[in-house]
């Protein structure tokens, strides 16, 4: 049984070495260890706990030992107990002062200054997709009062003229009550413009004032129906674009009609802002 203990505690020693070697390659992001990351903490949590059901049973041994009074067993609890203050003691000695230095010090390693000027440039950066938002919002009130009472094809040659007039512009829609498409004009004339049809929920806010406007990073499937969940090609182009959905303020008696207009934010500007996934910079 001696015997049986010493090799259990000896493998599996080695094999906590081995698990938290791989443990520590896991967190230096590495793509193949990131997967199986949990696994190794769960394999390490598991090996550590099978080790202290072998202590507890090698003290519970010792502590028979002594209730027997068996020769030796004086002299080995002192030097259990003696090893155990040489190994527990300075580990908290450690442990506390890691802390205090993590928490603390490293914190007074960053200068101020730097900490300001990265906070002003990322104000700044949003502060220019908001003034290029809200010049979006001023062109699409623009072309919106134009196609005010006109028929589909004097808004075809509309929206023709606000592509080529507006600096990255990608494309511009006209969709009637139920979001179907009336007219459109895009920079590529070959790209499909159907995964860009705004969704039921964008046009219930493009009735309301104000309409619809904001940044997207790409296609947002929160907001897509099911089966627009395709990329077309001006989506891989540029990562980051501004939509805005307004209703045309048309003649009464006539049906509603929705206009949509999405422009592609500068590529500098847009690798140096800060986007949430499918939303805005918020």
């Amino acid at each position: 049984m001696n015997q049986a203990l010493r090799y259990a505690l000896v493998v599996g020693g080695a094999v906590v070495s081995i698990l938290l070697f791989l443990l520590a390659s896991a967190s230096d992001n590495s793509g193949f260890f990131d997967r199986y990351y949990s696994w190794l903490l769960g394999l390490n949590a598991t090996i550590a706990f099978l080790l202290l059901i072998l202590v507890v049973v090698a003290l519970g041994r010792l502590y028979s030992r002594y209730k027997a009074k068996r020769f030796g067993s004086r002299l080995m609890a002192r030097l259990v107990l003696l090893f155990a203050c040489i190994g527990i003691l300075p580990g908290l000695v450690i442990f506390m002062v890691s802390v205090q230095f993590v928490s603390h010090s490293i914190e007074s390693w960053f200068d101020v200054k730097i900490e300001a000027a990265l906070s002003s440039g990322l104000n700044l950066g949003r502060a220019a997709l908001d003034e290029a938002q809200a010049d979006l919002v001023a062109s699409a009130q623009t072309v919106s009062a134009t196609l005010s009472g006109q028929s589909d094809f004097g808004a075809q040659l509309a929206l023709s003229q606000a592509i080529h007039g507006i600096d990255g512009m990608q494309s511009a829609m006209l969709l009637d009550a139920d979001g179907k498409l009336v007219a459109s004009a895009s920079e590529d004339r070959r790209a499909d413009l159907t995964p860009d049809l705004p969704s039921p929920q964008m046009l219930r806010q493009a009735a309301m004032p104000g309409g619809y406007a904001r940044p997207e990073g790409g296609i947002e499937l929160d907001f897509r129906e099911a089966g627009n969940d395709t990329t077309n090609a001006l989506d891989a182009a540029t990562g980051l674009r501004l939509r805005v959905v307004l209703a045309v303020p048309e003649p009464p008696g006539m049906a509603p009609r929705y206009l949509q207009m999405m422009q592609a934010v500068p590529v500098n500007l847009a690798t140096n802002a800060e986007v949430t996934p499918g939303g805005p910079w918020r």
